[in-house]
């Protein structure tokens, strides 16, 4: 496995832990792609990609919310779920209907 490495301003290795999001319905219509693939610092957690989306795709960054769906390596997961190099992440926005 290759990671790459890089010195912190605090003179410590830090590792770029990537990750593949899948996003479906409405967050795919927002920024026009299914899946992305993002470079976040170790040590990571599904909040720690939800905000370098947000960074990276401002309109997304309007619809997500505390209702969506997340899927960590096809598992349901929290905010807190940590993340680790090479998973993959799935959100999904709130469904209503009836």
């Amino acid at each position: 496995m290759k990671l790459s490495q890089r010195l912190s301003t605090k003179a410590t290795w830090r590792r770029d832990v990537k990750v593949t999001v899948k996003l479906f319905a409405s967050y795919r219509d927002a920024i026009g792609k299914d899946q992305v693939e993002l470079e976040v610092d170790d040590p990571a957690s599904v909040a720690t990609v939800l905000t370098r989306l947000k960074e990276l795709f401002p309109k997304l960054s309007e619809r997500l919310g505390v209702n969506m769906l997340i899927a960590l390596n096809a598992e349901y997961a929290s905010i807190k779920s940590p993340v680790k190099d090479g998973d993959e992440m799935a959100l999904f926005p709130p469904v209503s209907g009836g």
